[in-house]
């Protein structure tokens, strides 16, 4: 009646969000300069956290030096692979029957990671910019943004102060190659440097598979992807389509259309030939469903196509809605009073009182001003996008789709009609499959604990469709039969 519970028999572990093969680190840490065997475990660092734990026994009349061990490492894995700390042994410990003692392996000491102070005026600037939007110290200058917890609206908010006090304008796509603040002091101290900007962004652009191609909400903004995309593995390319407009040096896109054929061209810049991998969230999933309709017509093959709480376009617009498309300005001073003076509604009666005070205070700085957005230009170009982007669905009228579709809705949010309107989408495909995820929004769907489920299910599904694209391949030479996904 007792069950004793042992782990996993394949001794997979899960690291920050990483499932790992202990096995494949083991081989690879045999294969280093000087390591006769090895062991790799999972202990509890510093702060609480799980991390790799590397046991190395040398070959007889050597020592182990661990910054080589290191070095060769890197040339081998991937970085979150890599042990945090490692234990150099005479042997590995064994039971009675000579297997390897995991539990007699010695506790590691993990050193806390130096903090680098700031060495140049650029780089304490930079500290204080990142200290305001965080909120709290205690950083250095090549801490990593996304590991302090960085998201979308930090990174906005961010690079809104960089151009304020350093009068360059960068996109927030610059992150994934400079997240640290030595990385971003070094781009803008150099001479003549000018980010381009380009939609199409290189979250991880490295892998063996398909490459996987995903366009971002209303927002426009790619950054929101950054932990799917590292849980789909190092082996899985994954470029993420942010909006035109968000450096406010062009004009948004305000027809579905053409925003398509935009993202299409960058798309083909990377991958000439299909077959194409596809998707979107929210709004950019109807973006990645026009994409798919016009990458077909122009004779690719589609393999995959994934909407992530998508909703269908609608025409209706109420009082409100027609007074904002009218006049950019009330736009903006009703999304500012949404913002400040709404919040207050839901805190506490004393907590609101205090709130509304002071936020009352900077919608009138705003209206004295007349700049809603008191030099926040970052934010003004989002609203700008997003108002476009909603223009855009308005107009835009699906046709049906002759292909495959993934659909995937957030299940725990509340529909107040007796038919979920997002299931409409299925009626336009020759075949879909329907997956839940426990998320209240797709924002929310693309952060743990809900993210982890959602890129095992888009795993899975991309892994299909390569499958079944090998399979018709093989077939191609003797029959013409096509190979079509059941609908569910």
């Amino acid at each position: 009646g007792i069950v004793e519970f042992l782990g996993r028999r394949d001794r997979q572990v899960k690291v920050r969000g990483f499932r790992i093969e202990l096995e494949e680190i083991e081989d690879a840490l045999r294969q280093c300069s000087g390591i006769h065997d090895a062991a790799v475990i999972v202990k509890r660092d510093a702060s609480g956290s799980n991390a790799l734990v590397g046991y190395l026994v040398p070959r007889p009349g050597t020592a182990v030096d661990q910054a080589e061990v290191r070095r060769e490492l890197v040339r081998q894995l991937p970085d979150y692979m890599i042990p945090s700390a490692f234990v150099a042994l005479k042997a590995l410990p064994l039971t009675a029957n000579g297997k390897l003692d995991r539990d007699a392996l010695p506790e590691p000491i993990f050193r806390k990671a130096t903090v680098v102070e700031p060495r140049t005026m650029l780089e304490t600037q930079l500290l204080a910019i990142w200290e305001s939007i965080f909120g709290r110290s205690g950083f250095g200058v090549r801490d990593n943004f996304f590991d302090l917890g960085g998201h979308s609206l930090l990174a906005v908010r961010m690079f809104a102060q960089v151009e304020r006090v350093f009068g360059r304008r960068l996109p927030v796509s610059a992150l994934f190659q400079a997240p640290t603040i030595e990385q971003l002091a070094f781009r803008l101290e150099g001479e003549g440097f000018r980010s381009p900007w380009r939609s199409l962004v290189a979250i991880q652009p490295h892998g063996s598979r398909p490459p996987l191609f995903l366009v971002p909400g209303m927002g426009g903004n790619v950054v929101g992807y950054l932990e799917l995309a590292r849980l789909l593995g190092p082996e899985q390319p994954f470029y993420g389509l942010q909006a035109r407009g968000l450096d406010g040096r062009e004009k948004p896109f305000e027809r579905i259309e053409p925003m398509a054929e935009h993202y299409v061209n960058e798309v083909r810049a990377v991958q000439p030939k299909g077959p194409y991998y596809l998707g979107g969230a929210c709004f950019g999933g109807v973006v990645a469903y026009e994409m798919a309709q016009r990458l077909r017509a122009a004779g690719e093959e589609v393999a995959f196509l994934m909407m992530l709480e998508t909703w269908p376009p609608t025409r209706r617009w109420s009082i409100v809605d027609l007074v904002i498309r009218q006049s950019q300005h009330v736009r903006f001073l009703l999304a500012a009073l949404r913002r400040h003076i709404g919040e207050p509604a839901k805190m506490p009666i004393g907590s609101a009182f205090k709130a509304l005070t002071q936020r009352t205070k900077i919608v009138g700085q705003m209206i004295a001003t007349r700049d809603i957005y008191r030099g926040d230009s970052a934010a003004m170009y989002v609203d700008r996008v997003s108002t476009a982007n909603r223009k855009a669905l308005s107009r835009y009228r699906p046709r049906p789709y002759d292909g495959s579709l993934l659909l995937v809705v957030a299940s725990a949010r509340k529909i107040h009609t007796q038919r979920d309107p997002r299931l409409w989408w299925c009626t336009l495909t020759r075949s879909f499959v329907k997956i839940d995820i426990p998320a209240l929004d797709s924002g929310l769907a693309l952060k743990s604990p809900h993210v982890e489920m959602l890129a095992e299910v888009m795993a899975e599904h991309l892994r299909h469709a390569q499958q079944a694209r090998e399979a018709e391949d093989a077939l191609a030479p003797t029959t013409s039969t096509n190979v079509v996904a059941a609908s569910v």
